[in-house]
């Protein structure tokens, strides 16, 4: 078998790349609309796709103001769950980004 970095541990970025990309698949998935390729593969790579990565957060952002928040909140779901925490993180940062962009005026 050939060398590669299959032995590595992702780094932050690319978990967390992967993450979002998982919970894109996710709402695809629940709404029924086709998952693109590249968020695909980045939901099923260890490493996911830290080049993608602010795009696909302001993607999954828009998403979720979009949807039907059943889809979210759905606790019977785990990967609902996991995206209810990080959507309420993710609210709770633009927040504070905002209120700290208001004082700086």
């Amino acid at each position: 078998m050939p060398c590669n970095s299959s032995h590595l541990e992702p780094r932050f970025k690319e978990t967390e790349s992967r993450k979002i990309a998982t919970f894109i698949a996710y709402i695809h998935e629940q709404t029924r609309d086709k998952t693109p390729d590249n968020i695909l593969a980045a939901s099923e790579s260890v490493y996911g796709n830290e080049s993608l990565l602010d795009s696909m957060t302001t993607e999954l952002c828009a998403l979720c103001k979009s949807i039907d928040p059943s889809i979210i909140y759905n606790a019977h779901n785990r990967t609902a769950r996991k995206l209810a925490n990080w959507w309420e993180d993710h609210q709770e940062a633009d927040q504070i980004k905002e209120r700290e962009a208001n004082e700086q005026d």
